[in-house]
């Protein structure tokens, strides 16, 4: 369909209250749409991108939120960590950054699985979740190097103290321990997403109720909750949780946050 024909198709429908939305899109357009309302609310310009796998929440960002700032990606996986900074030789707004995160400095074992998605310094378990036997499977060991996001925001990008800055966490079982290593610029976060885990995929990982509990308590509030994965149960498995700084949205956005 040319160019031409989508804008008269999506003008007609927008008259009748309707939005025409590609099948590529429908699965990620809830998510889209209030990262959109919220990410202007918020004045992000600069969003920190841990566990950047293969750039998937990049092209998410650039392609279906609108979202054009800044962009910092951190990924373990050398191999991945490769391939996302020869992508961004391309992009001025994209940093690569080829360490994890975690609590304190220092260099640990990291399972790399048969998807590389689901690696992860925790070791599967499959015992209520059956679904991704095949995919969350170790196939080797790499020791990785491990910084704190209060390090390499203090030290490694000098120019973000003046950035709204948006944490999006997807590290398969440790993004509590990444929030743990950001003392000291939390209260810097305007908003953050994490995926949180309904039925554990990986030993000793918190669940939703101690994720959300820890973040609330760190100073912040739920916005918005989008499934992951589900079951052929249709129970939930994984689901992205939203959260906004509650200093920032009170003292500056009142009652912005009600009835978006």
């Amino acid at each position: 369909m040319n160019t031409s024909i989508k804008r008269l198709t999506n003008a007609l429908a927008s008259r009748f209250g309707y939005h025409i939305v590609p099948e590529w899109r429908a699965q990620g357009w809830p998510l889209s749409r209030h990262l959109q309302q919220l990410f202007k609310i918020l004045e992000v310009n600069c969003v920190l991108d841990v566990g950047a796998n293969e750039g998937q929440y990049h092209d998410f960002l650039r392609d279906e939120v609108g979202y054009s700032g800044l962009i910092i990606s951190f990924e373990p996986i050398k191999g991945l960590a490769d391939r996302l900074l020869e992508r961004a030789k391309s992009e001025s707004n994209w940093e690569v950054v080829g360490h994890a995160l975690g609590s304190a400095p220092g260099t640990l074992h990291f399972n790399v699985m048969s998807d590389s998605k689901f690696s992860s310094f925790l070791q599967p378990n499959h015992r209520q979740v059956g679904r991704f036997t095949n995919e969350n499977r170790v196939v080797r060991i790499e020791a990785v190097q491990i910084e704190t996001l209060d390090k390499v925001i203090n030290e490694t990008f000098e120019g973000l103290p003046n950035r709204h800055l948006y944490l999006k966490l997807d590290t398969q079982g440790s993004d509590l321990d990444v929030l743990l290593g950001a003392q000291t610029i939390l209260h810097r976060l305007r908003g953050l997403q994490t995926e949180a885990s309904v039925r554990p995929i990986y030993a000793g990982m918190s669940n939703h109720k101690e994720s959300l509990a820890a973040l609330e308590a760190y100073g912040f509030d739920l916005s918005a909750m989008f499934p992951v994965s589900k079951d052929r149960a249709q129970r939930l498995i994984e689901y992205d949780m939203i959260l906004v700084n509650r200093s920032w949205a009170d003292d500056v956005c009142g009652n912005a946050f009600v009835n978006r």
